[in-house]
């Protein structure tokens, strides 16, 4: 019996997270909720493990996954701007045996063509984690990453070349030193 409730419970999972957003809009899902349900010395036992809102655009608001208590172990929340671009991200997850608690903001920038140009993560006192400041070349192909540590130190550099038909032919990676 626990098989066959964890291969129903998988059958659903997966129907339901490769669901693409237009269909997620096309059929106006508003959400999605998995249950779990299993068997321990003959007792049916059931929790939820997840929950994931939409807005009307198909996007994720809010993802939270749950402990088998009802505990909330990871939510993540999400706003967009006017082009659908991802604009903010709150992520809240509860201490376990490798982790500490992580609570983390990450905030991105575009452009008017609607490429990400900075993403900062910052903690939730609003300290900054670390930084990335992305470049595009006029056919809208990434030609650098720049990542900054917490301090606004460099901490690394990724250089792209495109051939004349837009083609990735060479990516390379710098350190500090």
């Amino acid at each position: 019996n626990f098989f066959y409730s964890v291969f129903f419970s998988c059958l659903v999972n997966i129907f339901c997270v490769a669901q693409s957003k237009k269909e997620v809009e096309k059929n106006r899902i508003k959400s999605v909720t998995e249950n779990i349900t299993y068997y321990e010395d003959k007792k049916e036992i059931t929790y939820k493990e997840y929950y994931i809102l939409f807005n009307k655009g198909g996007k994720i608001l809010e993802e939270i996954n749950f402990n088998k208590d009802g505990s909330v172990h990871k939510k993540e929340t999400f706003k967009y701007d006017n082009n659908k671009n991802k604009i903010e991200e709150f992520i809240y997850k509860e201490a376990d045996k490798k982790n500490d608690i992580e609570n983390k903001r990450i905030a991105c920038k575009y452009n008017e063509s609607n490429d990400k140009i900075e993403e900062v993560e910052y903690d939730f006192s609003g300290k900054m984690i670390k930084k990335v400041i992305y470049a595009y070349n006029k056919m809208g192909e990434k030609i650098s990453e720049l990542h900054y540590d917490g301090e606004g130190n460099l901490k690394k550099k990724t250089v792209c070349s495109y051939d004349k038909k837009g083609l990735k032919v060479k990516r390379d990676c710098y350190l500090p030193d």
